[in-house]
């Protein structure tokens, strides 16, 4: 299995970088390919990652818990969606988050430590990735604000109305 097997330039995190630039950052970062089976845990809540998941096959679902421990969120996770984003973050490296394959997938694992040292050498291509990570950050965001806006509103009918808007 090789990172030539996927289509690279159709991800969003890869989006603006010819297919020569995208492998040399695989080679350059030492990113991996992953396959999971269904049923298994791709990511685990609480579990210390160093990498930035990126679905390159199949799906999977993710979890969130609030502070109780009680499963709050279940989010499909589709081809091209990354994972891992809060792990940037050097202060608080811990995952909330679990995401769990539901079919046969293949995960491109690329490792933060290393894709940030790229910036000496290949500054332009590191600017062009991070401002993806930071517009793949911002539309889940915005995605949670409606989703928290619809949960808020007291009543079903609210809630519909909300909803449809």
């Amino acid at each position: 299995m090789q990172f030539y097997d996927y289509d690279l330039l159709d991800l969003p995190v890869f989006k603006g970088l010819s297919k020569e630039q995208i492998q040399l950052v695989l080679n350059t970062s030492g990113a991996t390919l992953k396959r999971y089976s269904s049923g298994q845990f791709i990511q685990m809540v609480y579990e210390h990652s160093e990498n930035m998941a990126v679905l390159l096959e199949g799906r999977a679902v993710a979890t969130c818990e609030d502070r109780f421990g009680n499963e709050a969120v279940n989010c499909p996770v589709s081809v091209g969606d990354v994972r891992g984003t809060a792990c940037i973050n050097k202060y608080d490296s811990c995952n909330y988050v679990t995401v769990e394959s539901i079919t046969d997938t293949v995960v491109l694992n690329i490792p933060y430590s290393k894709l940030l040292q790229l910036g000496n050498n290949y500054s332009s291509i590191l600017n062009i990735i991070l401002l993806n990570l930071v517009s793949i950050v911002v539309s889940r965001q915005c995605v949670l604000m409606e989703r928290v806006n619809v949960m808020c509103q007291r009543t079903l009918r609210e809630r519909i109305i909300v909803y449809l808007q």
